[in-house]
Order: structure tokens, then sequence, then C-alpha cells
């Protein structure tokens, strides 16, 4: 259930219609303390979503990406070099790719490694279904920030936090 709520999500955002959104009103733009009522829209020229190697996150990122495509965005998605390709949904992305999506094979735990990736490239959102602590977030946020990103979405499970030794 939690895989389908959190693809539901994503699907209600890209539809733009928070009527489709079954989970907590917590994630839903907030106008005053209030949950607002117009529907949510999502305005982009090329899209970035940063992969991680599995999990419920692979199915996420599978799905945004096909949903983005499918409104004739531009999509890259940068994969983390460690994916098991053989399982789903990473078996699949050949869909992905004739679909026209861009997919990148990138060792996203080394920072240097994401940088040279993306040298050159630009995108007004980007999707960070990856970073695992601080260095692996800033070398995305860092180049979303030097972007102009109009948005810049986080999924996590609080798998970035450490505890204190």
């Amino acid at each position: 259930m939690a895989r389908f709520a959190k693809v539901v999500l994503f699907s209600a955002f890209l539809a733009g219609s928070a009527h489709a959104f079954t989970g907590p009103a917590s994630f839903l733009p907030r106008t005053a303390g209030r949950v607002a009522a117009t529907p949510l829209s999502l305005h982009m020229d090329a899209a970035l979503i940063v992969q991680n190697k599995g999990g419920g996150h692979g199915e996420i990122g599978f799905q945004l990406a096909k949903q983005l495509r499918e409104k004739s965005l531009d999509v890259t998605l940068m994969q983390d070099s460690a994916t098991k390709w053989d399982k789903p949904p990473f078996c699949y992305y050949g869909e992905l790719e004739q679909a026209g999506v861009e997919v990148l094979n990138v060792d996203l735990s080394q920072p240097d490694h994401i940088q040279g990736a993306l040298q050159g490239r630009s995108y007004t959102h980007v999707f960070d279904n990856f970073a695992k602590n601080v260095d692996t977030v800033s070398a995305v946020a860092g180049l979303a920030r030097s972007w102009g990103v109009k948005n810049f979405a986080y999924v996590s499970s609080a798998g970035m936090y450490e505890g204190d030794s």
C-alpha cells in the first residue's frame, strides 16, 4: 500500500489535482496554515531525477520519469551505478529511453561523479530520490542552486538522517 500511495502522490502532483491525493494533508501546499483548495500545477522545461539503486524509490523514479515524459518534458534520470539492472523496474528502463528519457548511469556515492555527469547541463526542476547524507544532497542541491531551479523535491523515508555518535 505504501508503494501505491507514493505513486498516487506523484500522479496527483503531475496531473495538477490535489483531489486524487490519498495521503496525509501535510504534503499538500498550505495557505495561511490551511491546505490550499486550488489545484497543483507543475510547469517545467527540463527535469532531473536522481535515482537510488532500489526499493520503493526505484518505482517512484521510474513512474515519475514516465509521467513527466508523457507530458512532453525533457527528462534525465541519473541512476546509481550500483543498481541491479536485471530487477524491476530497472530492467524496464529501455521503455523510458524509447520514450525519450535520457538515463545516466553514475556512481552517486561520489559527489564528484555527480558533478561531472551534470557538467554543462541545466534543469528547471530536480527530484532528489537518492541523497543519503549531507555530501550527496549537497552535490545535487548545489548544482540546483546554480541552475536557479524552480522546485527541488527531496524524497526520503528519513534515510538521510544519521544519529549522533
